[in-house]
C-alpha cells in the first residue's frame, strides 16, 4: 500500500519524547510515530472488531471525490 503524508499537530513535549524513543530504539522519528498509529489501530481492532477492506476503500473513495479524483 502506498505511503501517504499526514500531517497533524503535537505538543512539543511529545514531539520530543517521541524523537528520544526513536534514538532509543535506533527509528526515525516517522517510524516512530507509524509505529504507534499501527499499534492504535490493533488495540481499536481487538476492542471493536476488524475494520475490513471494503470500509477502508469506501473512505478512500469518498476523499477522491472530495479532491476531484476520478477512478
Amino acid at each position: 500500500m502506498a505511503k501517504v503524508p499526514v500531517n497533524t499537530k503535537v505538543e512539543a513535549e511529545m514531539k520530543a519524547k517521541l524523537e528520544l524513543i526513536g534514538r532509543k530504539s535506533s527509528l526515525s522519528y516517522a517510524d516512530v510515530v507509524r509505529l504507534a498509529l499501527f499499534e492504535y489501530i490493533c488495540k481499536f481492532e481487538k476492542g471493536n472488531g476488524k475494520i475490513h477492506s471494503d470500509e477502508v476503500n469506501q473512505v478512500l473513495l469518498f476523499e477522491d471525490k472530495r479532491i476531484g479524483i476520478c477512478r
